[in-house]
């Protein structure tokens, strides 16, 4: 066997140890910041299931003090983003029996000439970008906003996200992460609010959280709650 075979082989195994060493930890302080989200917020950190041989991580965060929870599942770098999604998720009582979506602008320019038949997409596009299956979209109608955003509901829902409403919420997010529009869905007698897209920096997750607490807490001004009476882990 050539001398420099066994270099190799021992290059091969520093590599292996610094690699464990690099994981731990950066697990280590990806946990330090996330508590440092309890210590600034009281929000918890729970559910973490940590990623191993290629497999999604995921954790969970809510606030013992609200009636809100956040999911995430973040896949690895290698098997792209599409996969990995974030979504706050809270009770909307006088939001059920219906449906309303908020989600990013038609991309019409990739269209072309198909253009005037922007309507038969709108659905089928949302569907795909909220990740939800396109039947449960179905009779829904496109509402007409002037905001670079898509806005659809189904009858009953028309008025539940008032155009442009949410602008002010979305754009300190949009402004970070342009690519990684929020989907807004009231129905059901609850809010998501969900991107679809890596978000796991501590700092990334608290932009997330704070951004849907604030929509709720407009959306519960504009169906005409009072924010004061429920719990909003408001900071």
């Amino acid at each position: 066997m050539p001398p420099y075979f066994y270099f190799f082989i021992a290059g091969g195994i520093l590599f292996g140890i610094w690699l464990v060493w690099f994981l731990k930890k950066r697990k280590a302080e990806w946990r330090a910041s996330m508590d440092a989200l309890h210590e600034r917020h009281g929000w918890s950190i729970d559910d973490i299931t940590p990623s191993s041989l290629g497999s999604a991580s995921k954790f969970g965060v809510h606030d013992p003090k609200a009636d809100w929870e956040v999911t995430s599942i973040v896949r690895p770098q290698t098997q792209g983003s599409s996969g990995s999604q974030i979504q706050f998720t809270c009770p909307m009582p006088n939001a059920s029996g219906a449906m309303a979506l908020l989600g990013p602008p038609m991309p019409t320019e990739q269209l072309g000439f198909m253009s005037s038949m922007l309507g038969s997409f709108v659905t089928t596009f949302l569907a795909k970008m909220a990740g939800l299956p396109p039947e449960e979209l179905e009779g829904m109608r496109q509402i007409d906003c002037s905001e670079p955003v898509t806005l659809i509901a189904s009858n009953g829902a028309e008025t539940w996200i008032t155009p442009g409403i949410l602008a002010p919420d979305l754009a300190p997010w949009l402004q970070q992460f342009p690519k990684l529009h929020p989907i807004v869905i009231l129905g059901g007698g609850q809010l998501r609010v969900r991107v679809r897209g890596q978000i796991a920096k501590p700092a990334d997750v608290e932009a997330f959280i704070q951004m849907a607490i604030n929509i709720r807490r407009t959306l519960l001004q504009d169906l005409g709650n009072s924010p004061e009476n429920n719990h909003e882990g408001r900071p």
